[in-house]
C-alpha cells in the first residue's frame, strides 16, 4: 500500500524536486512564480477541466450542490460561534470557513483516479473558490463596497470558474 501510493505521488514529488534543483541553479522571484501560477496556469487549467470533463450534468450539480452546502454550513457555525466568542468576525470567519488546499489535490486525484477524479475534486474546490473570491471578500472588507467589488471582479480563478461553467452549460 505505502508502495502505491509513493509511485502515485512520484511524479508530483519529480517535479517539486525538478523546481529545488532550479532554484539550486537560478535565482528564482517566488511572488513572480506564485502569479505566474495563480493568474494564468490555474484558471486555465480549471477553465479546460470544466469545459472538457466527460462528467454529466447531474454530477456536476450535484458536486456543486455538495462543495455549496459545506461552504454555507460553515459559515453560518463561524458565525456563530465567533458571535458567541465576541470575536472579530472578519478575521476569525474566513479561515473557519474557507480551506486552503493550495491546489494539491488536483493532481493526487488525477493520479488516484484519473481524469474523472480530478474533475470532480475540480468542481468541488472551484466552487469553494466562488463563495471565497465573493462572499469571503465581502466578508474582510466588511460589506458590499468598491473594494470589495473590484477585488471580487480582478480575480482570474473566479472569471475562469465562470466562464468554464459557463462554456459548459452553453
Amino acid at each position: 500500500m505505502l508502495l502505491t501510493s509513493f509511485l502515485q505521488m512520484l511524479p508530483i514529488l519529480l517535479v517539486v524536486l525538478g523546481g529545488y534543483l532550479l532554484s539550486a541553479l537560478y535565482s528564482l522571484d517566488v511572488q513572480d512564480l506564485v502569479k505566474v501560477a495563480s493568474d494564468f496556469f490555474l484558471p486555465a487549467l480549471i477553465f479546460i477541466s470544466l469545459t472538457e470533463s466527460n462528467l454529466t450534468g447531474q454530477a456536476i450539480a450535484d458536486m456543486a450542490k455538495a462543495s455549496a452546502l459545506v461552504c454555507v454550513l460553515l459559515f453560518g457555525a463561524a458565525i456563530l460561534w465567533a458571535k458567541l466568542a465576541k470575536e472579530d468576525i472578519r478575521s476569525t470567519v474566513p479561515p473557519l470557513v474557507f480551506m486552503n488546499s493550495g491546489f494539491l489535490g488536483i493532481p493526487l486525484m488525477k493520479l488516484w483516479g484519473g481524469m474523472e477524479a480530478m474533475n470532480l475534486i475540480l468542481i468541488y474546490d472551484q466552487v469553494q473558490g466562488i463563495f471565497m473570491f465573493t462572499l469571503g471578500i465581502l466578508v474582510i472588507t466588511g460589506g458590499f463596497s468598491k473594494k470589495s467589488i473590484f477585488s471580487m471582479l480582478h480575480s482570474p480563478v473566479l472569471w475562469s470558474v465562470v466562464l468554464g461553467f459557463l462554456f459548459r452549460l452553453t
